[in-house]
């Protein structure tokens, strides 16, 4: 017999395919979310991503009770010699649920990356949707996101979208 917690099979029981699904073709539209793609263009490159998963985290802030906070974490990387050839400004995205009991000074962390690419390390071009590696681990992420903001936990739990993962882990070394 399995003893199950009812508020986490509540949580599961929210989970929502079709909007998993969703989440992961809007990934897949960017056409690609190299480190060194489009960062101003509003529909295509990293730039559109990392502004449309801020966005997406966003909307699960009144849930929160405005317990859920959104933001960047801007950082720099590359140049000669290196995988990224030249200094680039990356974003990492974290959703920071803070958590309800003042006592416990935990942290969990929850992480998957944003990026994607195609073999040549320098390649900001090609079709590269990333839907699996790791769009889906993005899409998981949101979904959490959208369940866990209108629930309270002890600890603070932090969702972070990474970027850098496909260049050498920066974004994750960064955090």
């Amino acid at each position: 017999l399995i003893n199950r917690d009812p508020e986490i099979s509540r949580m599961v029981d929210e989970i929502s395919s079709e909007r998993i699904e969703q989440y992961i073709s809007k990934l897949v539209s960017f056409h690609t979310r190299h480190n060194m793609s489009s960062r101003d263009n509003p529909s295509q490159g990293i730039g559109a991503a990392w502004n449309w998963v801020k966005s997406e985290m966003e909307k699960s802030i009144p849930a929160s009770q405005e317990r859920l906070e959104v933001k960047f974490e801007e950082y720099t990387v590359g140049g000669k010699g290196q995988r990224i050839p030249y200094a680039v400004k990356l974003k990492n995205v974290v959703a920071t649920l803070k958590g309800t009991d003042s006592n416990d000074d935990r942290k969990i962390l929850i992480s998957a990356h944003l990026d994607s690419r195609v073999q040549l390390d320098n390649d900001s071009t090609s079709y590269a949707p990333g839907a699996d590696d790791d769009g889906s681990g993005i899409a998981a992420i949101l979904e959490m996101v959208r369940i866990m903001s209108s629930r309270k936990f002890p600890a603070t739990i932090v969702f972070m979208a990474v970027t850098g993962e496909e260049h050498g882990l920066y974004g994750a070394k960064h955090m």
